[in-house]
């Protein structure tokens, strides 16, 4: 789940519905629609469409020194709904992405989400956004433990001070459930506040700081065992247009947790802890910085390359040998990453259908050697979009 999703907020095998749950959901849309009618004058309605089929080689798909590869397939396809008049748009969408894996075939996955927007217009420029959603993903047999779902409830306000430059404030709510890792299971606030200025140089400038905190739904009075977890950010980025054809960006941003203690899983003297197993954004601090170049080589092809630098501090996960013996340190990751990407629109076809290839290439160097490891993406993919 993404926290910087301003209109819709922000974590692969299909699910089967029952006839009786897909009487609902009709209903359900029929009873929006119905009620737009009433709510807004003057509005008018439509259904947009979208649909994406990418495939790619990872030499890498666990991130860790044993280094095992997989090509992978990955269809998505969405369709959303809208209601609009002059200052409301009511947004119903479904995105749905499933991913086949060939060698690793119970690693392929399914994820549906499903959500609701409302956007009003404050004197018929600032946009207001209040929604909710649903996510569910779903794995193969071995790797089920990881199946989870969430719902999600946000509001955010961005109110303009320029043609290009605004203040957006928000808040977050996400209910994150692990079926098989209860307890894993937690519930997230966040808020989080952007301010942009554009410049006559051309240039624009983007600084946000959120906070969230974290807390477990099954709570613990256990020696090292925590409850609950802060964390802060902050970001930064500057975008400079070098020329008609060609821009540039710079970031940086930087996170700090407050917690005490971790939770894990133990099995045999062994302990699985919720850094490992899940790796979410709690799970570890630290910094990043980068920068992109993107050229528009021609009016329908674009090209670009980036190269980020990230740090992570897992301040409550023991660094091990091979053999799992502790280190007597915390383990901490340096990740160089960089790569380069082709799109094409390829209205020339069919309006509406672009295609690129990708390349990105992860040196993570760990004080884990389990963690220490190289991966390499190779990717093509087609998008069409109504």
């Amino acid at each position: 789940m993404e926290a910087e999703e301003e209109v819709r907020a922000e974590m692969e095998v299909p699910v089967v519905v029952e006839n009786k749950y897909l009487w609902v959901k009709l209903n359900f849309v029929q009873l929006i629609t119905f009620c737009s009618v009433f709510l807004f004058n003057q509005s008018y309605s439509q259904f947009g469409f979208y649909t994406d089929v990418s495939s790619y080689y990872d030499d890498n798909i666990f991130n860790n020194y044993l280094a095992e590869s997989d090509f992978i397939h990955s269809f998505s396809l969405g369709t959303e709904f809208d209601v609009e008049s002059e200052t409301n748009n009511l947004n119903l969408y479904y995105d749905g992405n499933f991913t086949f894996y060939n060698e690793y075939s119970s690693k392929s996955s399914g994820l549906h989400k499903a959500g609701v927007v409302n956007t009003y217009f404050v004197n018929d420029e600032n946009p207001m956004n209040i929604g909710i959603n649903y996510n569910l993903k779903k794995y193969g047999d071995d790797f089920d433990i990881y199946d989870w779902n969430s719902f999600s409830v946000y509001a955010n306000y961005r109110h303009y001070t320029g043609e290009n430059d605004f203040i957006l404030a928000g808040y977050i709510f996400n209910r994150i459930k692990y079926q098989n890792l209860d307890i894993f299971s937690f519930n997230e606030h966040k808020g989080l506040i952007k301010f942009q200025l554009a410049f006559k140089t051309r240039t624009t400038l983007l600084l946000s700081g959120e906070a969230g905190y974290k807390d477990y739904i099954q709570q613990f009075d256990q020696s090292g065992f925590t409850n609950s977890i802060w964390q802060i950010s902050s970001f930064l980025r500057i975008a400079q247009a070098l020329g008609d054809n060609t821009g540039m960006s710079v970031f940086a941003g930087a996170s700090k947790n407050f917690k005490e203690g971790t939770r894990y899983l133990s099995s045999n003297d062994y302990y699985y802890f919720e850094e490992e197993l899940l790796n979410d954004q709690y799970s570890s601090d630290g910094f990043e910085g980068g920068m992109k170049i993107t050229q528009l080589v021609s009016p329908v092809v674009i090209l670009s390359g980036y190269a980020n630098f990230t740090q992570r501090n897992y301040t409550n996960l023991p660094a091990a040998d091979l053999e799992g013996n502790p280190l007597n340190d915390f383990r901490t990751d340096n990740r160089l990453s960089y790569g380069v990407k082709l799109e094409v629109s390829m209205g020339f076809i069919l309006t509406g259908l672009f295609g690129n290839v990708s390349w990105n290439n992860i040196h993570n160097n760990s004080n884990d050697p389990f963690y220490d490891y190289n991966n390499q993406i190779f990717a093509a993919g087609l998008e069409f979009g109504l």
